[in-house]
Parts: structure tokens; C-alpha cells; sequence
């Protein structure tokens, strides 16, 4: 008797390409994005992964990034002040003023915040 091996190969789906461009975008391991991608009632192996979804893995975290900085320069232009702590913070290597405490030593106390921000 002959096997058909068109039944034993594996077709992705646009389901499935959306779905590991999703989780490859957040970061998630290979190993865990193969447990959402079932074939035959079972999860793929990483290296059917690699091979079917190769182009998905690699595009992915780039589109997060470029999603997520569209959404913050979006929130920056609008004034939205948190949005624009974060890009200084981050970007800029602003600290807030809190962070500038002295750390407390034994027997001195901590200088009031009104002291440090001047």
C-alpha cells in the first residue's frame, strides 16, 4: 500500500502566518510559537518553523518596532506628556528628580525633594 504524500505534507495557512508573525513580533521563543501551530492535531517542530514561516520570523519584530515607535511619535505630537518622559528618558538619558536622592547613610537623614529640584 502507497502513502500519499500530499496528506503528510504541511500547508500554512494565512491563520497560521498571522499568528507567528503575532507571537514572533512580542519576542516569544521559537519553541513556544510552534505549540499555536498545529498540524495533524500536533505542534510543528522549530525546524518546520524555520522552514514555513522563515520570512515571518525575520519581518516581525521590525513591524512591532516600527508600529510601536509610529504609536509613541503619534502620542509625542499630541503633547502627551508620559509619552514624551519615556522618548527623553530613553533617548535623551533624562533621569527624574526623585532619582537623584542621596541613598541614606547611617545618621544622616534624606535632603526633601524641594532641595534637590532646584
Amino acid at each position: 500500500m502507497k502513502i500519499d504524500k500530499t496528506k503528510l505534507r504541511f500547508t500554512p495557512t494565512a491563520d497560521h502566518r498571522s499568528t507567528v508573525k503575532l507571537l514572533a513580533g512580542f519576542g516569544m521563543p521559537h519553541c513556544d510559537i510552534c505549540l499555536f501551530v498545529l498540524h495533524k492535531d500536533k505542534p510543528i517542530s522549530e525546524a518546520m518553523l524555520r522552514d514555513f514561516f522563515c520570512e515571518e520570523l525575520a519581518i516581525a519584530p521590525v513591524e512591532m518596532d516600527r508600529l510601536a515607535i509610529t504609536s509613541l511619535a503619534v502620542q509625542i505630537r499630541k503633547g502627551n506628556v508620559a509619552a514624551i518622559g519615556l522618548y527623553m528618558k530613553n533617548r535623551m538619558g533624562w533621569r527624574d528628580v526623585s532619582s537623584l536622592r542621596k541613598r541614606t547613610v547611617k545618621g544622616l537623614k534624606r535632603l526633601p525633594i524641594r532641595y534637590l529640584s532646584r
